[in-house]
């Protein structure tokens, strides 16, 4: 009798809890898979929402800045004695030099406002799912086996 020959149902107790655990594993890498690709596609958005922040709303506060320092300068010059008045124009000088900066920083930033994974991410989020089966040795039969429990 050929013992490489088995039949279905004949696994003991703890090789089909084994394949249960695996099946559940292979569902758990998925939800993985799927959720690092939300997670890079956030932080793209994201990415993608402050430069689109700093290109609107940055050049107002740059400008709104540069006004504040110009007051603080002619203050400083009504009492030129009064130190105070002179530290806090070189600090607003400083802050709209700071704010210009930054708004140019995302002015001359290419980064795409409008963010789609890319296909290179899907590949390779798909392409980790297939490796972990592969690398347990399951076949089509049992992926069709998790499909229908799952």
């Amino acid at each position: 009798m050929d013992m490489r020959i088995t039949v279905m149902g004949s696994h003991s107790p703890e090789e089909q809890e084994l394949e249960k655990k695996g099946i559940e594993l292979t569902g758990f890498e998925q939800q993985l898979g799927q959720g690092e690709l939300e997670l890079k596609t956030l932080q793209a958005e994201l990415r993608a929402f402050e430069q689109q922040y700093l290109r609107i709303v940055g050049v107002k506060y740059a400008r709104l800045d540069e006004i504040e320092a110009h007051i603080a300068v002619l203050l400083s010059k009504q009492v030129p004695q009064d130190r105070t008045r002179e530290g806090e124009a070189t600090r607003a000088r400083a802050k709209a030099q700071e704010s210009f900066r930054v708004t140019r920083e995302a002015l001359a930033s290419d980064v795409d406002t409008h963010f789609t994974p890319s296909d290179e991410l899907k590949k390779l989020t798909l392409y980790s799912f297939k490796v972990s089966k592969l690398e347990r040795g399951w076949d089509r039969s049992l992926s069709k086996f998790v499909a229908l429990r799952l």
